[in-house]
């Protein structure tokens, strides 16, 4: 099964990045669309969710993906750092499930 992601409106980070704090659609749309998608797959990841469901595919839909191998990187790093007292149950790293069960989409013009 896939399951796709598309980011749009509000966020529930906080800061919000939303119209209020980023007033411009210019800047709003720059940080929104990919921080909430950065969240989602970080949280998919960390949380385990890949790791108990491995057949299960992820699509991040429209929100970019040049940010795709920073987060990974740095979602390592912090795996080797804390993983074993945060994240215990994950089996490898986050860089893996994520080449192994994830897909990004850009968008086109």
């Amino acid at each position: 099964m896939t399951v796709c992601f598309h980011d749009a409106g509000r966020t529930h980070l906080t800061p919000d990045y939303s119209l209020v704090i980023l007033d411009k659609i210019m800047l709003w749309h720059t940080f929104n669309q990919p921080i909430g998608i950065m969240s989602v797959l970080a949280t998919m990841i960390a949380g385990g969710v890949i790791d108990r469901f491995p057949k299960l595919r992820f699509g991040l839909l429209e929100g970019n993906c040049s940010w795709a191998p920073w987060l990974t990187h740095r979602l390592d790093e912090h795996w080797e750092w804390i993983g074993r007292l945060e994240a215990p149950d994950l089996t490898q790293a986050p860089s893996e499930y994520f080449k192994s069960n994830c897909f990004l989409s850009l968008e086109s013009n």
